[in-house]
Protein backbone atom coordinates (compact mmCIF):
# COMPACT_ATOMS: atom_id res chain seq x y z
CA UNK A 1 0.00 0.00 0.00
CA UNK A 2 1.13 3.40 -0.83
CA UNK A 3 1.65 6.09 1.70
CA UNK A 4 0.34 9.77 1.52
CA UNK A 5 4.25 10.31 0.74
CA UNK A 6 4.06 8.41 -2.15
CA UNK A 7 1.44 9.49 -3.57
CA UNK A 8 2.65 12.87 -3.37
CA UNK A 9 5.56 11.89 -5.25
CA UNK A 10 3.45 10.11 -8.03
CA UNK A 11 1.67 13.23 -7.92
CA UNK A 12 4.16 15.72 -8.13
CA UNK A 13 5.47 13.80 -11.37
CA UNK A 14 2.76 13.69 -12.82
CA UNK A 15 2.28 17.90 -12.52
CA UNK A 16 6.34 17.81 -13.95
CA UNK A 17 4.99 16.31 -17.19
CA UNK A 18 1.79 18.05 -17.63
CA UNK A 19 3.80 21.07 -17.51
CA UNK A 20 6.35 20.06 -19.18
CA UNK A 21 3.91 19.30 -22.30
CA UNK A 22 2.79 22.82 -21.81
CA UNK A 23 -0.80 21.40 -20.31
CA UNK A 24 -1.49 23.55 -17.89
CA UNK A 25 -5.54 23.54 -18.98
CA UNK A 26 -5.58 20.40 -17.47
CA UNK A 27 -5.31 20.36 -13.75
CA UNK A 28 -4.58 17.04 -11.40
CA UNK A 29 -6.89 16.51 -8.65
CA UNK A 30 -6.42 13.64 -5.79
CA UNK A 31 -4.20 10.74 -6.97
CA UNK A 32 -4.84 7.54 -5.05
CA UNK A 33 -4.08 3.89 -5.63
CA UNK A 34 -6.52 2.35 -7.44
CA UNK A 35 -4.82 -1.36 -6.74
CA UNK A 36 -1.28 -2.64 -6.52
CA UNK A 37 0.64 -0.51 -9.00
CA UNK A 38 -2.12 1.31 -10.39
CA UNK A 39 -2.62 4.87 -9.34
CA UNK A 40 -6.45 6.61 -10.17
CA UNK A 41 -5.68 10.27 -11.40
CA UNK A 42 -8.48 12.74 -11.56
CA UNK A 43 -7.95 15.21 -14.41
CA UNK A 44 -10.14 18.52 -14.38
CA UNK A 45 -11.10 21.51 -16.85
CA UNK A 46 -13.69 23.97 -15.68
CA UNK A 47 -16.08 21.85 -14.45
CA UNK A 48 -15.54 18.72 -15.88
CA UNK A 49 -13.54 16.03 -14.39
CA UNK A 50 -12.48 12.57 -14.91
CA UNK A 51 -10.44 9.81 -13.12
CA UNK A 52 -8.16 8.13 -15.08
CA UNK A 53 -5.81 5.12 -14.27
CA UNK A 54 -1.88 5.40 -14.08
CA UNK A 55 0.69 2.62 -13.93
CA UNK A 56 2.99 3.27 -11.10
CA UNK A 57 5.86 0.99 -13.03
CA UNK A 58 5.09 3.99 -16.25
CA UNK A 59 6.43 6.60 -13.95
CA UNK A 60 9.93 5.54 -13.48
CA UNK A 61 11.64 7.44 -16.29
CA UNK A 62 10.58 10.50 -18.35
CA UNK A 63 9.73 8.79 -21.57
CA UNK A 64 7.76 6.40 -19.82
CA UNK A 65 5.77 8.97 -17.59
CA UNK A 66 5.21 10.95 -20.81
CA UNK A 67 3.85 8.32 -22.67
CA UNK A 68 1.49 7.24 -19.57
CA UNK A 69 0.15 10.78 -19.57
CA UNK A 70 -0.34 11.46 -23.38
CA UNK A 71 -3.09 8.27 -22.38
CA UNK A 72 -4.57 9.56 -19.55
CA UNK A 73 -5.40 12.85 -21.29
CA UNK A 74 -6.59 10.86 -24.61
CA UNK A 75 -8.73 9.29 -22.04
CA UNK A 76 -9.92 12.39 -20.02
CA UNK A 77 -10.10 14.42 -23.38
CA UNK A 78 -13.11 11.58 -24.89
CA UNK A 79 -14.89 11.68 -22.01
CA UNK A 80 -15.17 15.14 -22.36
CA UNK A 81 -16.04 15.43 -25.78
CA UNK A 82 -19.08 12.78 -24.74
CA UNK A 83 -19.93 14.78 -22.08
CA UNK A 84 -20.65 17.93 -24.80
CA UNK A 85 -22.71 15.50 -27.10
Amino acid sequence: MLTAKDLNKYREIIMRAMEGMGRDDIGIGEVSEKEHGVLAVEFSRGTHSSIETVSTDALQDRVQTNQAILRAIGAFSKTLARSHD
